[in-house]
């Protein structure tokens, strides 16, 4: 019988969570997909119209605090979520995310989105976000076709000619 701390099999015995966890993932047919499940929670997909496509990707924003520098997410730890009529850029990572909350923008607060001119051999290629303010956020991406698509498609308005990044990511 394996110690309590070897890398054994374990005690043999079925984990009694188990069968709830499978049923609430993967209900059958003839389920509620909801059954046992948190308030508020749903496993149904959202409908058509409402949703929501991920991008992977770094972002580089403006600071919300006194100090006037500029927040980084590297490309493993972000995201950009574009919805209907609105955008989140967002880390991946709950620990990142305390130290940089999500940044929630609406197509009427964001006056352009372009792509970013990529440097000389360089890997900045991307997506700028330009606020009404002028501040610019910027979206490290390797891929930044699919994302103006997409954001064209969202209601946002959507400038096919590249811009400098000002600021380094």
């Amino acid at each position: 019988m394996p110690g309590l701390f070897s890398r054994g099999e374990g005690s043999g015995r079925a984990n009694p969570l188990a069968g709830k966890v499978a049923a609430a993932t993967n209900p059958g047919p003839g389920t509620d997909a909801g059954a046992g499940m948190a308030p508020g929670s749903s496993l149904q997909p959202a409908a058509p119209g409402e949703a929501a496509t991920a991008f992977p990707g770094g972002y580089n924003v403006p600071s919300p605090g006194p100090f006037k520098e500029r927040q980084k997410v590297a490309r493993a730890w972000g995201e950009m979520v574009v919805e209907a009529g609105a955008l989140t850029l967002r880390a991946k990572r709950r620990r990142i995310a305390t130290l940089i909350p999500p940044i929630r923008l609406e197509a009427a607060e964001v006056s352009e989105v372009a792509p970013i001119l990529p440097e000389f051999l360089g890997p900045n290629h991307g997506v700028a976000i330009r606020r009404h303010d002028g501040e610019y956020l910027y979206l490290w991406t390797e891929e930044p076709e699919p994302v103006l698509d997409c954001l064209e498609a969202h209601g946002f308005v959507v400038s096919r000619t590249p811009v400098r990044a000002t600021h380094g990511s």
